[in-house]
């Protein structure tokens, strides 16, 4: 004897997939969380000389930009731990025209302040590698021979900003300008200011053991070049990924749970079967009834 067939429950599907879809989208944010956004940040050295730099940044220049915006600080790390995070979100990659410099951190502003840094300081691959093998690393010197390095690093900014002020690309090129004889570029170089300090760099650079020719910068090539914008648009957005695939995951397998449960036809999956009517009662005719049939 066959059984009676009885249709499978729409509501019910339908209530299966959107609990596997949700399950799906939970699972999904909560991978999602552990894949913040990448944002880049980019810098172009138009300089061919630059083309021969190694893909990442030497120890010595990754803690100094580290130490340059209190990275270690901002991260509640070590200057050697940030300054290893620096190098791990820069890559250099050689241009026709010079370098590109690419930075990809979580935080858009992160991004660009490397970038601008490097693309501002770099020196060439030359001057990379003197600087290294003066100092491996901003941790095996002493606090006063970091500060003298600091101090460098600010009169340099302060030298090339003022010269940028007065039109000239950097203060070196004050220095060459008034060797060959430019009048006003010689007027600028006699400031009280440009000449205090740039007397303070190079008693500074003599003190640690570079007597660099007037006009050579030891930590600020002051380049040539263009600096990306702030973007607030990521360029990896994993986490946005993760919880996508994993709201399809679900609504794909709760799919195949379904498919499964329809192969098997399960008893929760039916609709209840609706009780059966009363027995038909005959009419009141007003006769009492009796048992007994005499």
């Amino acid at each position: 004897m066959t059984q009676p067939h009885h249709p499978i429950s729409a509501s019910r599907v339908i209530s299966i997939l959107a609990l596997a879809t949700v399950l799906g989208t939970w699972i999904g944010y909560s991978i999602s969380m552990r894949f913040p956004n990448k944002y880049l940040g980019t810098a172009l050295i138009e300089n061919p000389a630059y083309a021969a730099h190694p893909p990442k940044l030497s120890r010595l220049r990754g803690e100094m930009i580290a130490r340059e915006y209190d990275f270690p600080g901002r991260w509640d790390t070590s200057l050697e731990q940030a300054g290893a995070e620096v190098i791990e979100a820069v890559e250099l990659k050689p241009q026709p025209q010079g370098l590109l410099v690419s930075v990809i951190t979580e935080d858009p502003r992160t991004s660009r302040r490397i970038a601008l840094s490097i693309g501002r300081d770099l020196g060439t691959p030359d001057h990379e590698a003197a600087l290294t093998a003066k100092w491996g690393s901003l941790t095996d010197i002493t606090e006063a021979e970091a500060e003298d390095l600091l101090n460098i690093i600010q009169l340099e900014y302060l030298l090339n900003d003022q010269s940028d002020e007065a039109g000239y690309a950097s203060y070196p090129m004050v220095l060459q300008e008034a060797a060959k004889g430019n009048e006003e570029a010689a007027a600028f170089a006699r400031g009280e200011d440009f000449q205090r300090r740039q007397a303070m760099l190079q008693d500074l650079t003599r003190k640690i053991g570079f007597d660099l020719p007037p006009g050579t910068s030891l930590f600020t090539a002051y380049n040539p070049g263009t600096i990306g914008p702030l973007t607030d648009k990521p360029i990896t957005s994993i986490g946005q990924l993760a919880r996508q695939y994993a709201r399809f995951g679900g609504f794909s397998m709760g799919g195949l749970v379904v498919f499964a449960l329809l192969r098997w036809k399960p008893g929760f999956l039916r609709p209840e079967r609706p009780e059966p009517p009363a027995p038909p009662t005959a009419p009141d005719s007003g006769t009492p009834a009796h048992d007994d049939p005499w």
